[in-house]
């Protein structure tokens, strides 16, 4: 089982997505649960889950029944969530040393990149 350094309590993912998780283990702690988030933002569907204790998270963004990106980390590092005049993030540091960095903003729209130690990644 693998533990992230970093990561949001609950209350403050509520917050990001705007929406109650659904557990997959009723009764079980959310950090060694698995969470569901699934909220629409601008149009678009978004929906990622979270393993915190086994250092998993999936994240995609669909469009009607377009989907437009997905990323799936299992090596999650540590994640924050960051609010900077009116854009709100949340950073996913994953890999090996936590080398890479996938960005996914809600507010003002809806945007996902992930980065490398070489730059950006299509």
């Amino acid at each position: 089982m693998q533990t992230t350094s970093t990561i949001p309590d609950l209350a403050e993912l509520v917050g990001f997505f705007e929406c109650e998780p659904t557990l997959l283990d009723e009764g079980v702690p959310w950090f060694v649960n698995r969470l569901t988030f699934a909220t629409v933002r601008v149009g678009v569907a978004v929906l990622a889950r979270l393993e915190p204790a086994e250092g998993l998270f999936d994240v995609s963004l669909q469009v009607a029944d377009e989907e437009l990106a997905t990323a799936q980390i299992r090596a999650l590092g540590e994640m924050r969530l960051r609010n900077e005049r009116g854009r709100e993030t949340l950073s996913v540091r994953f890999g090996e040393h936590h080398e890479s960095t996938l960005w996914l903003t809600l507010k003002p729209s809806v945007r996902m990149v992930v980065e490398g130690r070489d730059g950006a990644v299509p």
